[in-house]
């Protein structure tokens, strides 16, 4: 018998709350992309971005809010492809969206500091 493996990318799931750790590093390994509005459960355009943990190597989507979004463009740029390969800090904070709390996670750039 002949096994025929698949061919197709692997589904990456969208990160939620209880896959990242308050203060989880990861680095962004693909080009974002810009979901349309109507493609979006929020009804708003957004940036998606393709990151790997660096605790666990776990690869995930995640959809920028507002805040991760500019805070990402004021650190890296406009140009997406600037973005690869750079690593990012993931903040997770408990918070009230439509009555209920829930994990937000806000994504901030990661600053290293070279030791000369």
């Amino acid at each position: 018998m002949v096994q025929i493996p698949k061919r197709g990318k692997p589904r990456i799931i969208f990160v939620k709350g209880h896959d990242v750790e308050d203060g989880d590093l990861a680095t962004i390994i693909e080009t974002p992309y810009i979901q349309k509005a109507e493609d979006s459960k929020f009804g708003k355009e957004r940036t998606i971005i393709t990151i790997k943990l660096v605790r666990n190597e776990e690869i995930y989507r995640m959809g920028l809010n507002i805040h991760s979004n500019d805070r990402l463009v004021e650190a890296f740029g406009s140009d997406g492809n600037l973005w690869l390969n750079k690593q990012v800090k993931i903040n997770k904070r408990q918070e009230y969206v439509l009555g209920e709390e829930r994990d937000v996670l806000y994504v901030i750039p990661s600053l290293q500091t070279k030791i000369q």
